[in-house]
């Protein structure tokens, strides 16, 4: 729907609840689908339907965040972290409102999640807010034993600072997550 079509019916014709939750699930659905092949063999189809959709992705995902059942809609905007990444297109705002309501949820995983997204969304564009966002979710990933997440936020960490020549604490990096994918037997 083009956006002054839905901004009209959005301010003058409120959905019924059904109707609005129906709308929430298939977008996230959509999003969830879609948006993880973008980057693979066939992603280029669902790369041209998510950009086509976009906006009511966005808008829909966004509405998700304020149900009684969040972590649906939480995790359709870490699947359109793939998509903006690949197509430069979308608003890191979605992520960080999925941040914000899986912290208002008190879940670290998600909340760690949400960080680790913006950090790989961010990192080429905005080094100094993605290297926090990555520093924020190792703290998570670690406190919570997650292993496989906190290694690969420090892999992120690891290539930061070998783009910026720092080559000693890239390898730090690089071998403290060596270590831990060893532990896990993820390696």
């Amino acid at each position: 729907m083009l956006r002054p079509i839905r901004d009209h019916v959005q301010r003058h014709h409120q959905p019924q609840a059904d109707d609005l939750a129906r709308a929430i699930d298939h977008y996230g659905e959509l999003a969830r689908t879609l948006a993880p092949t973008v980057g693979w063999p066939g992603g280029a189809e669902a790369s041209r339907r998510l950009a086509g959709e976009r906006a009511n992705l966005e808008t829909m995902i966004q509405q998700g965040f304020g149900s009684s059942e969040p972590e649906p809609s939480i995790r359709a905007a870490f699947a359109m972290s793939q998509f903006m990444r690949y197509s430069a297109l979308g608003s890191v705002g979605l992520l960080e409102a999925a941040r914000e309501t899986a912290a208002g949820l008190s879940d670290r995983s998600l909340e760690a999640k949400a960080l680790f997204h913006l950090g790989q969304l961010l990192r080429l564009s905005d080094t100094v807010a993605a290297r926090a966002y990555f520093e924020r979710a190792e703290d998570l990933f670690e406190h919570l034993g997650n292993e496989v997440d906190w290694a690969n936020c420090i892999v992120y960490l690891g290539e930061m600072a070998l783009a910026r020549s720092e080559l000693d604490q890239a390898q730090t990096y690089h071998e403290q997550a060596l270590t831990l994918f060893k532990q896990t037997g993820d390696l």
